[in-house]
């Protein structure tokens, strides 16, 4: 495949993409997962440390059991290619010979930096991916029972999942869903309070669509949106 890229294609793949819950039952040629994988780990890495790893699930009973994990969400069973995208704090430690905290558990700052190099390179497979024509979403359910997970998965101690990449042809590619006007978001040389309580609104007068401004009925799709997900994130904190 020969592709040829200019900055507006880049620029629209960001501005129109969309998380994918549908997919058709056509399978994803192994080479294509290969090269968005492979243009993944180009992603920025704190120190080269490249603390990642990704495991390709096509098997579908597994598939199947890792849906149940993340609350039975269907497109997971659907989707051809589930790529569990993985922090790798261990191997880090290892090469380091760094020493668990007292708890046993890495270092704040190395645990922070492989989670988020890890969701860089995760990112940057959903976009090699759109952009080759596939669909994709990312699942934080398949969080929900680690323990379980590792089971799944074969995963050793000192590597976490992070989320589920669900890869597919797309069934149907939904509407671009609302943000944050980005002016709310972009503080000029200090943090601003008063800007940061704007964006906190959630409303008509803050939300945006590439196509201007949304309705008040999205603007309370979208609240409840973050509501339900925080209610979720405190009780896992809770639960533990």
């Amino acid at each position: 495949m020969t592709l040829t890229t200019t900055a507006q294609d880049v620029l629209d793949l960001l501005l129109t993409r969309s998380s994918v819950r549908a997919f058709t039952a056509e399978e994803v040629p192994a080479p294509l997962v290969t090269q968005a994988l492979g243009t993944a780990v180009r992603a920025p890495t704190s120190f080269n440390f490249q603390p990642y790893s990704f495991i390709v699930v096509r098997d579908r009973k597994l598939a199947a059991e890792l849906a149940d994990v993340a609350g039975g969400q269907p497109h997971i069973r659907q989707a051809p290619v589930l790529v569990m995208v993985c922090a790798e704090v261990a191997r880090v430690g290892r090469y380091c010979g760094l020493v668990p905290d007292a708890d046993g558990g890495a270092p704040h700052d190395l645990l922070l930096s492989c989670v988020v190099d890890a969701s860089l390179a995760g990112m940057c497979a959903a976009l090699a991916a759109e952009s080759l024509g596939l669909g994709t979403v990312m699942v934080g359910g398949v969080r929900n029972q680690p323990t379980r997970v590792r089971e799944l998965l074969g995963i050793p101690e000192g590597v976490h999942v992070l989320f589920a990449l669900c890869m597919g042809w797309p069934a149907e590619r939904p509407a671009v869903r609302p943000r944050l006007d980005a002016d709310l978001s972009v503080h000029a040389d200090r943090y601003d309070g008063a800007r940061a309580e704007r964006a906190a609104r959630y409303d008509t007068r803050t939300l945006r669509k590439p196509g201007g401004p949304v309705t008040a009925r999205e603007a309370d799709a979208w609240r409840q949106e973050v509501a339900k997900g925080v209610s979720r994130a405190r009780r896992l904190f809770i639960d533990g």
